[in-house]
């Protein structure tokens, strides 16, 4: 055998009064008395020791082994060597009695199933001797890898879940079920529709949506321009710039109607974003 149960705690306690001579003494004689699976002989023990360790020797085996029939033993060795070969057996078992249920499934087909067998009980035993436990179930589950399509929401248009698909799809990241309801519960906190959420995922780059990022995301400005108010004091402002008007109000002069429909987007998320380098550029939020 090759490979053996060591407690760490237990051999400093049986150890604790040996010298470093003795210590390495034991190792060696333990070591040996396994891999050969028998009592150590007189003989090697006469070779394979040397002169000047005579005296340390002589202490290992008298703390450690009985002298019988002219060899040296150990029970506790005895009985790791024995629940080797019980498990060595028990392995041995478990395949004949695989190969032997192969036989009745497969009826007559039982061609090269001898040779199979032999492997198998061979290589029971070559798994022993590596970790001396049986491999009994050595079947891969094959996962099921294929992903559902989710379909596009109602209430989110063709041209926002077209983008939000190529966006996810660049970050490598499918778009599950969980991840809209998510999304959805997500939009409900920042008061948004899905629609909102994720045309906002697209513009900023998100993967995802979280209520939290939105609120951080919006300025202070936009936080005042909630209220009516503010709204239409920054809204009076905007409809006055020359470049504000021909970007969002071209060929329209009715200044009141301008001013109530800037006023109502500037409490929409995404309008304020649309808005938002016309109030920097005027001074009325900073970046």
């Amino acid at each position: 055998m090759n490979y053996f149960p060591h407690n760490i705690g237990d051999f400093a306690m049986q150890t604790q009064y040996l010298t470093d001579e003795e210590l390495g003494i034991f190792v060696r004689l333990r070591d040996h008395y396994l891999s050969t699976e028998m009592p150590l002989q007189c003989q090697w023990i006469a070779l394979a020791m040397r002169t000047h360790c005579e005296v340390s020797v002589q202490n290992v085996l008298s703390l450690f082994f009985v002298e019988k029939d002219g060899a040296f033993h150990n029970d506790e060795l005895d009985k790791i060597i024995g629940e080797y070969h019980a498990k060595a057996e028990k392995a041995a078992e478990s395949a004949r009695k695989r190969w032997e249920k192969t036989k009745v499934n497969q009826g007559d087909k039982e061609i090269g199933t001898s040779a199979m067998q032999t492997q198998c009980d061979g290589n029971a035993n070559a798994m022993l001797t590596n970790n001396q436990k049986p491999i009994t179930n050595n079947i891969k589950k094959v996962k099921n890898t294929k992903k559902e399509k989710v379909e596009k929401p109602d209430d989110v248009s063709e041209q926002t879940w077209n983008d939000f698909t190529e966006l996810r799809k660049s970050k490598r990241a499918p778009i599950t079920a969980t991840a809209i309801t998510r999304i959805e519960n997500e939009a409900v906190k920042a008061g948004v529709s899905l629609e909102e959420a994720l045309s906002t995922c697209c513009e900023r780059g998100w993967q995802g949506f979280k209520a939290e990022w939105f609120n951080n995301g919006q300025t202070t400005v936009q936080n005042r321009a909630s209220s009516l108010d503010n709204n239409l004091r920054f809204a009076d402002r905007l409809i006055r710039d020359v470049t504000f008007c021909q970007t969002f109000f071209a060929d329209r002069y009715d200044f009141d109607e301008m001013k109530q429909e800037t006023a109502a987007n500037l409490a929409h998320p995404t309008t304020f974003n649309l808005y938002k380098p016309h109030l920097i550029r005027l001074g009325l939020m900073t970046e």
